[in-house]
């Protein structure tokens, strides 16, 4: 008796990963100001996650936390009184999470060239990026939203990369070929 047949692959997802520290965002909505960095997050600060699948063959978004499919990665979420409704959404290439219907309500942003490249299955093109990747790097913004200047860049896992300030973290990972098979 064979045990393990025919190999048939599966589809490729991506996974996109956004949390939010809450306690971070209610004191910027206090006293807006220019938003760090994102080094680090402390531990006792209340942060909510949302995870969304890639489904790269059928440009097909799972949204989990919503428990539905969608063609866009876009979201809202009702969090608190304190802060109201929180929107991600692309524009024109780049990635932006902000609270609707507030000034200076811009949280993060950050540009999709590198998430782009992964997700269409080329390579990073230069290594002085996968040595940035590994020790982290403080990109500038060329175009600033609002008191998003800079965010911080650095490998996630095996397999991805993490955009984060002090309010936010987007994640992008894509598994390697040898995790996305099936036996049948």
């Amino acid at each position: 008796m064979n045990i393990f047949k025919k190999k048939a692959p599966k589809p490729v997802i991506s996974y996109l990963h956004i949390s939010l520290n809450l306690t971070q965002i209610r004191a910027y909505l206090k006293n807006p100001s220019e938003i760090s960095s994102g080094t680090s997050w402390d531990s006792d600060d209340e942060c909510i996650s949302h995870s969304i699948d890639l489904l790269l063959k059928d440009d097909i978004y799972y949204h989990q936390s919503l428990n539905q499919f969608s063609h866009t990665i876009s979201s809202v979420l009702y969090l608190d009184p304190d802060i109201g409704q929180l929107e991600w959404n692309i524009y024109d290439n780049i990635f932006v999470v902000n609270v609707l219907h507030k000034e200076n309500g811009v949280l993060f942003c950050c540009p999709l060239n590198e998430i782009q490249i992964l997700i269409n299955g080329g390579k990073v093109p230069s290594k002085n990026l996968l040595t940035e990747l590994k020790e982290g790097t403080i990109i500038e913004l060329e175009n600033p939203c609002g008191y998003c200047e800079k965010y911080h860049r650095r490998k996630w896992m095996s397999h991805g990369i993490t955009y984060s300030n002090d309010l936010v973290s987007f994640n992008f990972s894509k598994p390697s070929s040898s995790h996305i098979v099936e036996y049948k």
